[in-house]
C-alpha cells in the first residue's frame, strides 16, 4: 500500500509505502510528526466519520451509485443483499481515496491549530494486489449484528432497521422489519434514516477491513497516563461489542481543548480498562490474541523489569506498577520509562486486534539506551 502526500507543513512530496513496521527518521521539524498524524487520521476512526457524516450530507461531491441502488431496493422491498467482497474489490480504494480527499478540509481540528492551513494539501492512496487480498481476507472474520428503531418501540410507529453478516460469509444483509403495515412515520424520515444506517455499517466495515483499529501513542503519554481513570462502568451489551475507534470522539468537554490523537489516545486507555473486565473471552474466541498478550509480558519483563495492570479500588480501577513481590506504585511516582511503556503494555494485553495499526510518536522517548 502507498500513501502520497504533498504540502503538508515541511512536506512538499513524499511517498510511503505502508509496511508491517515502518519508521521515520530525520530532524527535529521535519514533518515526521505530521505525516505519521495524517495517516493515522486516514485510517483512523477520524477520518471516516468525517467524510460520512459529509457524504451523508451530500458535500463530497461524489456518490456510490451501487450504494444508492441497493438502498433504494431496501427501501421499496424491505430487504436487501450486498456483495460484499465484490463491494470491496471494487470500491474499497475509492472509499480511501474518497476520505483522503477530504482529510485536509479538516486537519486543523485534528492537529488542533487555528494558525496552519491545510488547503493545498493532498493525499491519496494505492492498493496493491497484496492489499486487495488481505482486505479480503480481513473482511470474512468481521460478524456483524447491528440494528435500530425509528419511532417509538411497540406502536404503529416502529420501524427496526437491521444489518447481519455472518463470520466467513461474503454476504451483508439489511432487512426492515414493522409493528404495522400502517406506520405513520414520514416517508422522509425514514428514508433518511435507513440510508444513514446502511451507509454507515457497510462503510465502516470497509474501514476496518483496511485497519480494524487505529491506536495513537503521542507524546503526551507520558503525562496523561498518570490521569486518574474514570468511575468503573461495567459494558452494556451494546457498548462491549464496540472497539474503542467507536469511542475515540465520545470524551469529556474537559478534553475537546486537546488534539484529536491526545483525545484518541485517552480513549484507548479507556477502552483498556474497560477490556479489562471481558479479555479472558476474546483470548478463547481469537487465538492471536495470545500473541499480543506474549508480546506485553515480554516488554514488562525484558524492559521494564515489573508488571504494569489494573488495580481495583473501591469499585474503580488504578494502574499500578509492580517492580517485584507486594510493591506497587502509582504511575505518577514511577520512572519515566514506566510511563512510556504503560500504555503500549495495556494496549496489547487488553486492546490490540489483528489487523490494527499503530502509530507511535517518538518511540525511543525516555528510553534508557539498554531498552
Amino acid at each position: 500500500m502507498k500513501i502520497k502526500i504533498s504540502n503538508l507543513g515541511m512536506i512538499k512530496n513524499a511517498e510511503i509505502e505502508l509496511k508491517p513496521l515502518t519508521i521515520f527518521m530525520g530532524d527535529n521539524g521535519t514533518g515526521k510528526t505530521w505525516v505519521a498524524y495524517t495517516i493515522a487520521a486516514l485510517f483512523g476512526g477520524y477520518g471516516y466519520e468525517k467524510y460520512l457524516e459529509a457524504y451523508l450530507e451530500g458535500k463530497t461531491g461524489f456518490k456510490f451509485e451501487v450504494l444508492e441502488e441497493k438502498i433504494q431496493t431496501l427501501l421499496e422491498e424491505g430487504s436487501v443483499t450486498i456483495d460484499f467482497e465484490k463491494f470491496l474489490i471494487d470500491h474499497a480504494e475509492k472509499l480511501i481515496n474518497e476520505v483522503a480527499t477530504f482529510l485536509p478540509q479538516c486537519l486543523d481540528t485534528f492537529m488542533a491549530t487555528k494558525r496552519v492551513s491545510f488547503e493545498n494539501t493532498s493525499i491519496s492512496v494505492e492498493f496493491g494486489a497484496d492489499s486487495i487480498s488481505t482486505l479480503v481476507e480481513t473482511s470474512k472474520r468481521i460478524k456483524i449484528t447491528a440494528g435500530f428503531s425509528i419511532g417509538k418501540e411497540g406502536t404503529s410507529s416502529s420501524l427496526s432497521v437491521n444489518a447481519l453478516k455472518k463470520k466467513d460469509s461474503e454476504e451483508l444483509y439489511f432487512y426492515t422489519t414493522s409493528e404495522s403495515k400502517d406506520s405513520s412515520i414520514p416517508s422522509e424520515v425514514k428514508n433518511i434514516e435507513i440510508k444513514k444506517f446502511v451507509t454507515s455499517v457497510l462503510f465502516r466495515t470497509i474501514h476496518r477491513s483496511i485497519f480494524t483499529n487505529t491506536p495513537i501513542f503521542p507524546t503526551e503519554r507520558t503525562t496523561f497516563i498518570t490521569l486518574p481513570l474514570p468511575a468503573r462502568r461495567e459494558p452494556t451489551k451494546s457498548s462491549s461489542k464496540r472497539s474503542f475507534s467507536d469511542r475515540q470522539e465520545n470524551n469529556n468537554d474537559s478534553e475537546m481543548f486537546l488534539s484529536v490523537p491526545v483525545r484518541h489516545f485517552l480513549a484507548m486507555v479507556k477502552s483498556s480498562m474497560g477490556r479489562f473486565f471481558d479479555r479472558k473471552k476474546e483470548r478463547q474466541d481469537e487465538s492471536k490474541i495470545n500473541n499480543f498478550i506474549k508480546l506485553s509480558d515480554f516488554l514488562q519483563n525484558e524492559i521494564l523489569l515489573g508488571n504494569i495492570d489494573f488495580e481495583e479500588h473501591h469499585g474503580s480501577l488504578e494502574i499500578l506498577y509492580s517492580p517485584e513481590k507486594n510493591t506497587n506504585l502509582e504511575l505518577n511516582i514511577s520512572s519515566s520509562m514506566v510511563k512510556e511503556l504503560a500504555s503500549l503494555s495495556l494496549y496489547l494485553k487488553y486492546v490490540a486486534n489483528p489487523n490494527d495499526l499503530v502509530v507511535i510518536d517518538e518511540p525511543e522517548m525516555n528510553l534508557h539506551p539498554a531498552a
